[in-house]
């Protein structure tokens, strides 16, 4: 074979793998704002695709947050309605209902991160998931028109891993044990979490995994680094229109 035929060969390669790692993207909408957020190659928005996953994971939350969207491959809302559990590594961009309309410039964020990593390590995760499982229960339950009952084994501090100009990054594990129409159901995910501007708003993006054994978090870590990254990087625009607003 000649050279120009394999030098061809080579770009069809790369070609090949720009389009499999391919993203679309996805306008959410936080407060005034409108922000871009990746959706990685095969995954759905499950505002538009699942909407009572979408409520039911809405519910779930404490009620001082919004599910703004979450994201989950194809293959894996099929298994999740059938009763299967996830396999790949599903997202979410949360948001807290009172900072929703709140311009957060970049002086005020640096300002702001050193008190939020102190405050991960002071909050007693187990308090405050034990105080979320009745409301999630009732919320979910009647979300689902069925009886959902939500509670959390041990629960531990979350582990922070990063903290760069635009986030703090954490990971933990989420032991949760649910009953649905009397069906018992346990599952513990691997949750990596960051608290972040983007676009002049505080935003809460996670990765999650099923957690399966052993103690490495290095994919969902991955996971959520790309999904932050990409995010920011998306809405850094915005970012510095918000900043000249606030100035």
């Amino acid at each position: 074979m000649g050279k120009g035929f394999l030098r061809s060969l080579g770009l069809v390669a790369a070609l090949w793998a720009g389009v499999a790692s391919a993203e679309a993207v996805t306008t959410v909408k936080v407060g005034d704002a409108e922000l871009q957020v990746p959706v990685e190659d095969g995954y759905l928005a499950a505002s538009v695709s699942a909407p009572t996953l979408y409520s039911m994971s809405q519910a779930g939350l404490p009620v001082t947050h919004r599910l703004v969207e979450g994201f989950m491959s194809r293959a894996d809302l099929k298994r999740v309605l059938i009763g299967q559990r996830p396999e790949q590594v599903f997202y979410q961009v949360q948001v807290m209902r009172d900072a929703e309309q709140v311009e957060l410039s970049e002086q005020e964020w640096q300002q702001a991160r050193p008190q939020i990593a102190q405050s991960m390590g002071a909050v007693d995760m187990q308090a405050l998931a034990d105080s979320m499982q009745r409301g999630a229960s009732e919320r979910m339950s009647e979300t689902a028109g069925l009886d959902v009952e939500v509670s959390f084994g041990k629960v531990g501090a979350p582990t922070l891993y990063g903290d760069d100009p635009n986030s703090l990054r954490f990971v933990m594990l989420l032991p949760i044990n649910g009953q649905v129409a009397g069906q018992q159901h346990a599952v513990t995910l691997e949750c990596a979490g960051a608290v972040a501007r983007v676009g002049g708003k505080l935003l809460f993006l996670f990765a999650y995994r099923d957690h399966t054994g052993g103690a490495d978090a290095a994919t969902v870590r991955t996971a959520l680094d790309r999904f932050v990254d990409r995010t920011v990087a998306l809405n850094s625009t915005v970012a510095g229109q918000a900043e000249g607003v606030a100035k």
